[in-house]
């Protein structure tokens, strides 16, 4: 976190592949899979984490399949990523209504990409 924090993402990557590698913890893989796609090219990678991810956790279920729904959404695979979308909106809990609100905004807009 600490070289994500000052800027060096490519040592933040190196750290956070090394802990997913060694303990295969979510909030690992999430942290890598967002570095993944800060980084051109980074989304196959991103996609992969955040599904492992869910593997782990899957109590948390709602939380990646917005995330995997965001990638899908940047390559362009809107129909996908509304389906998802679709998926986790009845599972994301009542503290988390500011992003429910937006993605039920974004689903009811016909002309809006996968969020």
């Amino acid at each position: 976190a600490w070289a994500a924090a000052h800027g060096d993402r490519a040592e933040a990557r190196a750290y956070y592949a090394e802990a997913v590698n060694l303990g295969r913890a979510p909030r690992d893989m999430q942290a890598l899979a967002d570095l993944f796609l800060e980084m051109e090219g980074g989304a196959d990678k991103a996609l992969e984490l955040f599904n492992e991810a869910l593997q782990y956790d899957p109590r948390n279920r709602w939380y990646y399949l917005v995330r995997i729904a965001e990638v899908y959404g940047r390559r362009g695979w809107d129909a996908e990523a509304r389906e998802l979308l679709e998926q986790a909106l009845p599972d994301i809990p009542a503290s988390r209504a500011d992003l429910a609100e937006r993605i039920r905004a974004a689903l009811d807009d016909p002309t809006a990409p996968g969020t």
